[in-house]
């Protein structure tokens, strides 16, 4: 739930993140411009793609939008509050370079929500209210040429009832979901063995008011996790499931929903091993108890240096109170303070007296002068709006006489890979005079006050050359690792003299070289071939191939691939062969295989894993066995899984694709039991 100013949320990012070009400058630093008058919808969450577009999203039990789904979408919901048939969107995408809006289909509720994006850019959404809190939904951005649209997965489901949870990427690419309400427990995406785990600081957190929702969740660069709720935070070993530190309680009151403020991890920089946290506003307690509208708000902010040994909460007040604000961490280094009250608490209808001016925290001066207070916006004199324009805010660093400082990127790569060294190209007007910075910033999942996910990482870079002409090259190296930085899409920013230029997309990537974490935990997107067979009455022990591909195959290359190679070699008698596509990584990369899937039948013991073996698809039906292994295979609960190594990995840096190719001695079932086998989910772990 949001209230006053929440549809605002965090739209200047697009600026500070995209490719908007300065405006004029006002009496204080900073400008407003308006991109859409009119979006169709508020915004309670949103996330800028590395296709330049934003995803918005409300919930869907609110009734009918000002923006129709397209002729046939309507969703049907006989349980739904206020449409039992809704043809309205609840979801859009806004298309930056155009500010054009497009309507998306949602079909379940995701009110108060969490979001992350996975290594391949995809925004993964999960949880919210009603038959939303146990969804997982997915969206790939696309081009605007083409319609891309929410894919919401009837398998798998969170183990947990998920309402204002908190999302966080790891370094393997799998994402933790941290705590909502009455659930004080973590689980992953996707979905680990043992389902969800209880964290009991969640709910030693939560006061009368609860106080302990969308926890505050970052990443540290020493693999564990900050864990921020109420008033009190933790640095929790994932891994193991133990509380490694317990901090200070941060002085001034309640700090999450429904008293939040907000929190952002500074730039992680140098050696990359100190992280510093920063917590920024919030509301009295008990002023969401009493439903008061005019409590002032915090005005203090905590900073932390969560991985020093004696860590200790140094306060300082913001130049006004403001609950609801979001911090956005700029490609600066410096931090955005947007949005907000400077009364009241977070739900409906429940803060007064806007904040209208931005603040600036340069976490580089000293306490006392690191607060600039930005231009105003501007407020619809109605009390409880329900505002649906876009707005965005350019700060100063965008100002017009400080173009001839901005640098332009001509040159730099799409993919980089952790510890490598890599060139970036810019043109600047001005002669270049100190070090161009080449700054990382992610793509968030921005809801209630808090960026999940945020992070800006500062690369090792060296003295700009001249190249004459006003182009300099620049000598980047990449984070070491996916600690420092998880896989997935960046935003790639040089820095000249604090004006940062438009950023190009970067992804980090993971290879077999220098990876000091797992590869993605990945659910893959899965269709499947089963070859032509009898089956007899009763059935008999009859040759079955199954091919499972990821998302970069398409079923109709799988069926290419069997059909037009008879039975491939290995394909036999009773034997099961089943293929799992990879898409971002050789498969002979692995060091060790871990696949994993989910029975929804009685059947304990289908088949045994007779052998494994890595193969180039361009020989897949070779009769030579290529790094063959045997495999183990064990079930529990309906949950089977096949493991098997792979010493040899010769073949782990050729660019070729590889296939993982299993093959089960298989007990006689019929094609009934095969096709709820092939429906559930598979998951696949690559450990390197």
């Amino acid at each position: 739930m949001e209230s006053l100013l929440l549809s605002h949320l965090l739209l200047l990012f697009i600026v500070c993140f995209s490719t908007l070009h300065a405006l004029a400058r006002g009496e204080l630093p900073g400008t407003w411009e308006l991109l859409v008058p009119n979006a169709g919808i508020a915004s309670m969450h949103s996330a800028v793609t590395h296709y330049n577009t934003v995803v918005l999203l409300d919930r869907t039990d609110i009734g009918a939008s000002r923006l129709r789904l397209p002729k046939g979408h309507c969703r049907r919901d006989p349980h739904d509050q206020a449409l039992k048939i809704d043809c309205f969107a609840h979801s859009v995408e806004l298309h930056l370079p155009t500010n054009q809006i497009r309507p998306l289909t949602i079909l379940s509720d995701t009110w108060c929500s969490s979001g992350q994006f996975l290594p391949d850019g995809t925004l993964l959404q999960t949880g919210g209210a009603f038959d939303g809190s146990r969804k997982f939904r997915k969206f790939s951005p696309c081009n605007p040429d083409r319609l891309c649209d929410w894919e919401e997965l009837a398998e798998p489901q969170l183990d947990a009832a998920r309402w204002y949870a908190t999302n966080q990427i790891l370094p393997d690419g799998s994402v933790i979901i941290v705590g909502g309400e009455a659930a004080n427990s973590v689980e992953f995406y996707p979905p680990r063995l043992h389902g969800a785990t209880q964290l009991p600081f969640l709910a030693a957190a939560a006061d009368e008011q609860m106080d302990n929702l969308y926890p505050y969740v970052h990443l540290l660069p020493n693999n564990h996790l900050f864990i921020f709720a109420n008033n009190k935070a933790v640095m929790y070993d994932y891994t193991s499931n133990s509380i490694k530190r317990e901090y200070p309680p941060l002085d001034g009151g309640p700090r999450n929903y429904p008293s939040a403020g907000s929190s952002a991890m500074l730039a992680l920089e140098g050696d990359y091993s100190t992280a510093v946290i920063v917590v920024c506003g919030g509301a009295q307690f008990g002023a969401f108890l009493d439903r008061s509208t005019d409590t002032p708000a915090h005005g203090s902010c905590g900073r932390i240096i969560a991985t020093d040994p004696n860590p200790v909460w140094e306060l300082e007040d913001m130049p006004f109170a403001r609950i609801m604000g979001d911090m956005v961490m700029l490609p600066t280094g410096e931090v955005l303070i947007i949005n907000g009250a400077q009364s009241g608490t977070q739900g409906f209808d429940l803060a007064s007296n806007p904040c209208l001016n931005p603040v600036l925290y340069r976490p580089g001066q000293p306490v006392g002068l690191r607060f600039m207070v930005l231009n105003p916006g501007t407020f619809v004199a109605t009390k409880f709006p329900t505002e649906l324009r876009i707005e965005a805010f350019s700060p100063e660093y965008l100002a017009r006489d400080r173009g001839n400082l901005r640098p332009v990127i001509e040159e730099a790569p799409e993919v980089v890979r952790y510890g490598e060294r890599f060139e970036v190209v810019v043109s600047v007007e001005l002669p270049v005079v100190a070090v161009v910075e080449v700054n990382l910033g992610s793509a968030p999942f921005s809801t209630h006050s808090f960026s999940q996910g945020q992070r800006l990482v500062k690369l090792g870079v060296a003295p700009a050359l001249d190249e004459m002409r006003g182009r300099w090259r620049i000598v980047c190296t990449a984070p070491p690792n996916a600690v420092v930085a998880p896989p997935g899409y960046y935003m790639a920013f040089a820095v000249n003299q604090g004006v940062p230029s438009v950023a190009k997309w970067v992804q980090l990537y993971i290879n077999g070289r220098g990876l000091q974490a797992i590869f993605p935990l990945q659910v893959l997107s899965l269709s499947f071939v089963i070859l032509p067979v009898q089956f007899g009455d009763p059935p008999q022990c009859n040759t079955v191939c199954v091919l499972l591909v990821g998302p970069s195959f398409s079923s109709l290359f799988a069926e290419r691939i069997f059909h037009s190679s008879s039975v491939c070699a290995f394909h036999r008698s009773s034997v099961c062969v089943l293929l799992i596509g990879m898409s971002s990584l050789p498969a002979c990369c692995c060091r060790t295989i871990t696949i994993v899937w989910r029975m929804n039948f009685s059947q304990q013991l289908l088949c045994s894993c007779v052998h494994a073996s890595c193969r180039p698809l361009s020989s897949l039906c070779s009769r030579t066995n290529f790094l063959q292994q045997p495999c183990v295979r064990t079930s529990h609960r309906h949950v089977v899984v096949t493991e098997f190594s792979l010493p040899d990995r010769r073949h782990c840096l050729q660019d070729e694709l590889f296939a993982i190719v299993l093959v089960f001695m298989c007990t006689c079932f019929s094609s009934a039991l095969l096709q709820p086998f092939l429906r559930r989910h598979y998951l696949l772990d690559c450990h390197i």
